[in-house]
């Protein structure tokens, strides 16, 4: 995704305050699940960027917390 300014990373509080010089602005690294609405309904994150989630994990957090937890 695009996001030009870090907008979308300030609106859900994903931005990496730590990361400075080039990488400033960016999120920490993860996944979000925002539903038709912009609510947030399920988080995954990562300790570092070289590291991604599996399918397998990205479809369990999606069905699991559908109903709105965090």
């Amino acid at each position: 995704m695009s996001d030009t300014g870090s907008k979308a990373i300030r609106a859900y509080d994903l931005l990496n305050k730590e990361a400075k010089g080039r990488a400033g602005g960016v999120p920490y690294p993860g996944t979000i699940f925002i539903d038709k609405d912009g609510v947030v309904f399920a988080q995954l994150f990562l300790d570092g960027y070289r590291e991604r989630h599996s399918l397998d994990e990205l479809l369990k957090a999606a069905k699991a917390d559908k109903g709105g937890s965090k």
